[in-house]
Parts: C-alpha cells; structure tokens; sequence
C-alpha cells in the first residue's frame, strides 16, 4: 500500500514539480516536509471514482 512518504517522494521527482519556478520549489518542498512528518506513514487507498462521494 501507498502511504504520504511515497506520493511526496513520487510529486518531487516529477516534472510537474521541476516546472515550477525556482522561487516556488523551496517553499513546496518546506510543505511537503511537514506533511510527510505529520502523516508520512498514513497509508493511501486507491481510489476509484465510483467510491468518491
């Protein structure tokens, strides 16, 4: 199973993430950081849209 570590791990090393400008990377890595200290083991279910209210 996924958890919050993976997906944030996974988004930086993506090239939505390099598009960002280069003023704008340090601030999403610093939020990233916090999340990944908060929730980083939290597992992720996936999702279908039928389960989305």
């Amino acid at each position: 199973m996924v958890n919050v570590n993976a997906l944030t791990r996974e988004y930086l090393l993506n090239s939505t993430f390099e598009k960002k400008a280069a003023s704008t990377q340090p601030e999403y890595k610093r939020m990233l950081t916090e999340l990944e200290v908060k929730f980083g083991k939290l597992p992720i279910r996936k999702k279908s849209a039928r389960t989305l209210p």
